[in-house]
This record gives structure tokens, C-alpha cells and sequence, in this order.
């Protein structure tokens, strides 16, 4: 799941083109004089603009983020593509404002390789976020088994919205072998690391067997022998409604690492 440096910039290209956008010159949008939040836009400009253009992916981020709230995606994603280019752990920024949180997604398959850049770069929000992505089939193709093994490694690094996800592909067998200890165990991980809504009915931790622990902890096999593993088939076909499930988009941060 390698990002090459022929999609990287495959993405930025595609990116600045969405709305009408276009890079960060030295010159600001023209469309900001026009914009009611031309004050709040300059103020933006000014705290961040200089520190963006001497390449701090941090203030672009910053700048990106102003842009979009006060003059709309075209004005802050092409600050956004400057601080994916700058360093790929901001890329998660590019991807949360070209998805709007899954709320009200404007192109999820950009999305999903801004998501992907990041996550190639150890961000564990953006392997959270694409592993819901691959999950619900947004932007990309619906891949069970590699949706778990991107919430096995966001849960791994401290996302508990990945962990609280686990408990729901454990509990179905979506992308793994289904198993109630192991559905029970990353109830108790999710609520130990504040998902709050997965404390309601958890298992104690005593009971646990160190099989059941062992296996939660097992790395999901990438590439099964057919032989000797049966895939987990559902009864029926899955539909969207079934797949969506309530759990929040991970609050962690492009600077967290």
C-alpha cells in the first residue's frame, strides 16, 4: 500500500484542479476581496503566509484550514497540497477537508490518496480514516481485509476509534475471523483509551484468556493460503445501511506524531 512518488504527484495535480483551484503564488486569492471573511482572511495571510511559503507544512495546514472556513475550498485547498508536497503527515488535513468528515464527502477518491499518503507515513488518524473509507466503499473499493488490518494498526497506535472499530468487524467477521473474545478485548482497549461508548457492557478484564489475548494481538494474515483458510462469506450481501456504523471521525491531529 506504497504511495510512489508518480501518484503523489498525480494527486497534487488532481487536487489543485478541484473548484477551481490553483497553487499558492506570491500574490493571494483574488476571490478573497469579495468574501465576507476578507478580515479574518487577512489576518490568516498575515500570521501564516510567510512561514507557509518558507516551508512549514504547520502553517500552511494553518493557512489551509483559514482559507476553507473563510473563502470556501478554493481558496484554502491549494494551501492544503502545499503542506501535503511539504511533509506527508499534513496530507490528513488535505483529506479531511476534500471528504468534509464523511458528512458531506466532495471527492472521496482524492480523499482516500491524501488519507493514503499520510498513513504510508506513519499518521495513524489518516490509516483510521482510510480504513473506514475501504470499509464503507467511499471513494474506493469495499476491502474487508484490508480495512482490519489499517484499524489493527490505528488501534495499535493509539486511536481508540480504530479499536472500537475492530469490535465491530470482530463481532461479523468482516475482514477477519469472527470472534467474540476478540470483539471482547478491543471493547475493553477502546474503553481504556477514552471511547466511552464501548464501556457499556465490556467483558472484565479478568476474563481474558491469554488465547483470546494473543489472538487480538495476532498481525490479520495478508495474504491467507485459500487451502487451509475459508474466507468469511456472509450469509447475504451487504448493503450500505449495514456497513454504517456510529462511531466518530478520530479527533487525532496532522502534528500528533
Amino acid at each position: 500500500m506504497v504511495l510512489s512518488r508518480s501518484e503523489a504527484i498525480g494527486l497534487l495535480a488532481a487536487i489543485t484542479s478541484l473548484a477551481g483551484c490553483r497553487l499558492p503564488s506570491d500574490t493571494r486569492p483574488a476571490s478573497r476581496a469579495a468574501h465576507p471573511g476578507t478580515v479574518q482572511l487577512s489576518a490568516a495571510y498575515r500570521d501564516f503566509q510567510a512561514s507557509c511559503e518558507q516551508g512549514s507544512a504547520d502553517a500552511c495546514v494553518d493557512l489551509g484550514r483559514a482559507g476553507i472556513q473563510y473563502g470556501g475550498l478554493p481558496t484554502g485547498v491549494p494551501w492544503l497540497v502545499r503542506a501535503c508536497d511539504l511533509e506527508p503527515k499534513a496530507c490528513v488535513a488535505l483529506g479531511d477537508a476534500l471528504i468534509g468528515r464523511r458528512a458531506n464527502a466532495s471527492d472521496p477518491q482524492l480523499a482516500a490518496l491524501a488519507y493514503r499518503r499520510a498513513c504510508e507515513a506513519e499518521h495513524s488518524g489518516a490509516c483510521y480514516e482510510l480504513a473506514v473509507l475501504h470499509y464503507l466503499g467511499l471513494g474506493v473499493e469495499v476491502d474487508d481485509p484490508l480495512a482490519a488490518r489499517l484499524h489493527h494498526t490505528a488501534c495499535d497506535r493509539g486511536v481508540p476509534e480504530g479499536c472500537a472499530y475492530l469490535v465491530w468487524l470482530y463481532d461479523r467477521g468482516f475482514g477477519v475471523e469472527a470472534s467474540s473474545a476478540t470483539s471482547a478485548y478491543y471493547r475493553e482497549v477502546a474503553c481504556d483509551r477514552g471511547y466511552h461508548d464501548m464501556c457499556d457492557g465490556r467483558e472484565p478484564s479478568e476474563g481474558f484468556t491469554a488465547e483470546a489475548n494473543a489472538e487480538a494481538n495476532a498481525e490479520p494474515d495478508p495474504d491467507p493460503d485459500p487451502e487451509q483458510t475459508a474466507p468469511v462469506v456472509p450469509e447475504a450481501p451487504r448493503t450500505k445501511p449495514k456497513r454504517e456504523v456510529r462511531i466518530a471521525p478520530t479527533t487525532a491531529s496532522p502534528a500528533e506524531d
